[in-house]
């Protein structure tokens, strides 16, 4: 497992899981309304100092934009792949997959498989798998 770790942390150093994978304009627009909801939760307690807010009203404020930051999040997440091919190239590497959670092979699973079947010729059975991005 070791050895799968150091792998996968140089393949996807310095970029969030699936980050070349998503779609870059709708990904920059919600990276940016979350960089500025931090923002304006960074400045609350100033406000507060300052007696613009009471006390009360920055925690709802702040409740408000937590949330708001999680649905930004949430649709983040749910982005699709747009690069099929090179998502193609980066899963076909049998060390990517070796340390991935469940969860996040279930995603992959969900995201490009579009059907599994199993064919039984006699005594001798086979797994076939039609992915998303296959032509034929």
């Amino acid at each position: 497992m070791a050895a799968s770790k150091s792998y996968r942390n140089r393949f996807l150093k310095n970029k969030p899981f699936c980050n070349s994978f998503l779609s870059d304009g709708r990904k920059q627009e919600l990276q940016e309304q979350i960089s500025q909801k931090q923002a304006i939760l960074q400045q609350l307690p100033q406000l507060l100092d300052e007696g613009i807010l009471d006390e009360e009203t920055l925690g709802l404020r702040q409740y408000h934009l937590n949330a708001e930051i999680s649905q930004c999040q949430s649709q983040l997440a749910e982005l699709t792949p747009v690069n099929l091919q090179e998502t193609a190239k980066t899963i076909s590497i049998p060390q990517f997959w070796w340390d991935l959670t469940e969860t996040e092979r279930r995603f992959y699973f969900r995201e490009f498989v579009r059907q599994i079947y199993i064919v039984r010729q006699g005594d001798a059975w086979q797994v076939q798998v039609d992915f998303s991005f296959r032509n034929d």
